[in-house]
């Protein structure tokens, strides 16, 4: 019974003394990956952008409301440098959609016609250096955490072979950037050069381990945008650019949330 005692107290103590200013069970560490969920229903019911998209539908143009939800994937490296203080740095790819020009100048006419195009696709990278905080009982990585930080994110849109239709056609009578015998070219991807956006970060984020070294985390957060840097291409003079508009999806999409994978170590 005297041996069982010991090896019982040994055993107590070796888990719960691990768990000290060192880390979870001495591991400081953390590497986190996750996928990033953004619904930008403000934006939806602010702006009449989301019911004047189109879409492709094999050959033709349908209507299109703006995205439903958009997502990314984010990977995180980290350091508890407190029980209760951790440093951390995010990466990340999101994907998104935005409305072309509905009008373009026609220089063979000197004049503009309009256009029906395919929603653009666009492709943003995130670059976050956070600082995360927990109560002072915390035990980093482990835990609620309160995270702020200022990134930067540079957005661009892609090129592709979109679909469109000038004014004398409809939006079921399309043709491509490749099949165009109009030799009429809605955008010149060429002009439009990546932008940039400065914003502050808070986040609310919760790590619940499955053991020693495994964590699920998931939570909210907020960009809150401070500086817009984009560049204005020579179709912008009449409309307002596909850029525009993206600063305004990120003004107006208050809520983020994400759910991923920690890995302690």
């Amino acid at each position: 019974m005297r041996i069982f005692l010991c090896v019982f107290v040994f055993w107590f103590s070796h888990q719960f003394c691990a768990q000290d200013e060192k880390g979870y069970f001495g591991k400081k560490a953390f590497i986190q990956s996750q996928v990033n969920f953004s619904a930008p229903v403000s934006f939806n019911l602010l702006t009449n952008y989301s019911n004047t998209g189109y879409k492709k539908s094999g050959t033709a143009l349908t209507k299109s409301k703006g995205d439903i939800v958009r997502h990314g994937f984010h990977l995180t490296l980290g350091y508890a440098y407190r029980k209760n203080v951790a440093f951390s740095f995010e990466i990340g790819q999101d994907y998104f959609h935005v409305l072309p020009p509905n009008k373009i100048y026609d220089e063979g006419s000197s004049g503009f016609v309009s256009v029906f195009h395919e929603r653009l696709s666009g492709r943003s990278m995130t670059f976050l250096p956070k600082l995360e905080i927990g109560n002072k009982d915390a035990l980093l990585p482990m835990g609620l955490t309160h995270q702020i930080g200022l990134g930067l994110t540079t957005f661009t849109i892609l090129e592709k072979n979109y679909l469109f239709a000038l004014h004398e056609n409809n939006a079921a009578n399309t043709t491509s950037y490749s099949d165009n015998k109009n030799e009429i070219i809605p955008i010149d991807f060429s002009k439009i050069q990546p932008g940039k956006l400065i914003f502050l970060f808070y986040g609310l984020n919760m790590r619940t381990p499955i053991n020693k070294s495994l964590f699920i985390n998931y939570g909210i957060n907020y960009a809150i945008p401070l500086k817009t840097f984009l560049n204005y291409p020579k179709y912008s003079n009449y409309t307002e650019t596909a850029l525009d508009i993206l600063k305004k999806q990120n003004t107006l999409s208050f809520i983020k949330a994400n759910i991923g994978i920690t890995y302690a170590f």
